[in-house]
């Protein structure tokens, strides 16, 4: 990938997911949960985002999610809302994965854009899977949760995996939306 590629302008829901948050951004100041209106979401958008939430606890940072749209459930195989992401994969290296997204939007207090593939051993089943994870920040300035978009490409074999029950994972690339 060379520095000018911007991946995630390839891919619809993606791109509206980062239109979207970043015409709620005002004054430099990230928006907070309330600037989130699923009324105003595009309906090819709404399937595909998850609201989650960070949840400080006996001095340790968690992310649960709050609000999953109906194609995240079911790439997931499971409900998601409600749930914490290091407990609902069994698979602790891709739970510990998604969490350094979401610490990585905290820190840079930017969207991140990032690509993973889910393995299944079966049948070379696989999935890519690209995500869009923007900071919300109900005071304007400390992250306290996410506005992603997510989408899925079925890339081999004929039962790919749930995201939460595969095999294995390969991480594509992780790159920091640039403001423009």
């Amino acid at each position: 990938m060379n520095s000018t590629d911007r991946p995630w302008q390839h891919d619809l829901v993606l791109s509206l997911a980062l239109r979207y948050w970043a015409g709620k951004c005002v004054d430099g100041r990230l928006p907070g949960r309330a600037a989130i209106d699923p009324l105003e979401l595009d309906g090819a958008l709404l399937p595909h985002i998850v609201l989650t939430e960070v949840v400080l606890a006996d001095g340790r940072r968690r992310f649960r999610f709050r609000l999953s749209g109906t194609a995240m459930s079911a790439a997931a195989g499971l409900e998601l809302t409600g749930q914490f992401v290091d407990t609902l994969n069994p698979n602790k290296k891709y739970a510990a994965y998604i969490e350094g997204i979401y610490g990585l939007a905290m820190e840079a207090r930017r969207p991140v854009y990032s690509e993973s593939l889910a393995m299944a051993a079966r049948a070379s089943a696989t999935r890519t899977t690209r995500r869009l994870t923007c900071p919300l920040a109900s005071d304007g300035q400390t992250v306290d949760m996410f506005f992603s978009a997510q989408t899925f490409e079925e890339t081999g074999g004929s039962a790919a995996p749930s995201l939460t029950f595969a095999d294995s994972f390969r991480a594509g690339p992780t790159i920091v939306v640039p403001a423009d």
